[in-house]
């Protein structure tokens, strides 16, 4: 049965070649054994410009080069000495610098090259640029969605999309000047919106979105919340199901506004129409609104009609 292959220089090098990312062997005085086709593309020299080069000087920040070759000197032909090794086998992230002198991030791994004779060392190095510039207009449109949600007059939140009595994920700082409770205390206290909607509502809202919830459907109510600190608070709650379109999990989101002030006057201009009406109807006469149009349709009439003319208000 043949034996394992043996691959040769040749092989290795191709192997090195095929790599994506930039593969770098040096010794224990920092000297540049090997440089891949990667390493070319990654840093901008060619490989013969490199070889037996101080790494240094090639591809690290002027800023880092003293403390890149404080850590070699920890290293000695017979192997480590005090200290060493301490970023072997690790992966960090550093600045790395391209032969035109421009600077770039990079992800880094270093192992030591288990060879005899002095020590040797290869750093496997990735250019994550476009990786950082991805994550930075990430946070950037984090920040900007943010701050305008954290800016409107309202409540924002995200909910599970299927249990409608669990823990926000997510509320908005607005919850504070609305109810009194912080964020904090609203996302940790277990039940804190269930126990605070008003008693007379309670019952009816649970059941409108867990209704709601199980359909997947559009969720629009008004009720009244009990505050932190007792006062009651009429809201006006909407939420949709949103798939991401990442295809990661759906989640409800939504945002409550304070109606308080609203269900106030739409109050008090019930009662004011009440006690119109009930003077209106006490006086001996018939009191009648008409549209202004050609007919001049009835709006209302009082019921003293039925009295003097023997028709019924609503005839």
């Amino acid at each position: 049965m043949p034996g394992p292959i043996r691959l040769g220089e040749p092989h290795a090098l191709a192997i090195l070649d095929a790599a994506l990312d930039a593969v770098i062997t040096i010794d224990h005085l920092g000297r540049v054994l090997e440089f891949n086709l990667a390493a070319e593309w990654t840093f901008g020299y060619h490989r013969e410009e490199v070889l037996e080069r101080e790494l240094a000087e090639l591809v690290i920040p002027p800023d880092h080069r003293d403390a890149h070759r404080h850590a070699l000197t920890r290293w000695t032909e017979a192997g480590p000495g005090p200290g060493a090794g301490t970023l072997l086998g690790r992966r960090i992230e550093v600045q790395a610098m391209r032969s035109d002198g421009s600077l770039f991030p990079a992800e880094l791994a270093i192992s030591r090259v288990d060879l005899p004779g002095p020590p040797l060392f290869t750093a496997c190095i990735r250019d994550v640029s476009d990786r950082r510039d991805a994550e930075d207009r990430l946070r950037s449109a984090e920040f900007r969605y943010r701050t305008l949600v954290e800016q409107l007059p309202l409540i924002t939140y995200v909910d599970s999309s299927a249990d409608p009595f669990s823990k926000a994920h997510y509320v908005s700082p607005q919850i504070e000047s609305v109810l009194g409770y912080t964020v904090e205390e609203w996302l940790r206290t277990p039940s804190v919106f269930s126990s605070s909607i008003h008693e007379d509502d309670r019952e009816r809202v649970l059941a409108e979105r867990e209704a709601v919830y199980a359909r997947g459907g559009t969720l629009r109510c008004e009720y009244r919340i009990r505050s932190k600190s007792g006062a009651v608070v009429w809201l006006e709650d909407q939420s949709v199901v949103v798939d991401p379109p990442d295809g990661g999990p759906a989640f409800r989101q939504g945002f409550a506004i304070d109606v308080t002030e609203r269900k106030r006057a739409e109050e008090a201009l019930r009662r004011a129409e009440n006690r119109y009406r009930t003077l209106v109807e006490q006086l001996p006469l018939s009191v009648y609104v008409d549209r202004v149009d050609v007919e001049s349709s009835n709006i209302y009439t009082s019921p003293q009609i039925e009295s003097m003319l023997g028709y019924p208000a609503d005839e």
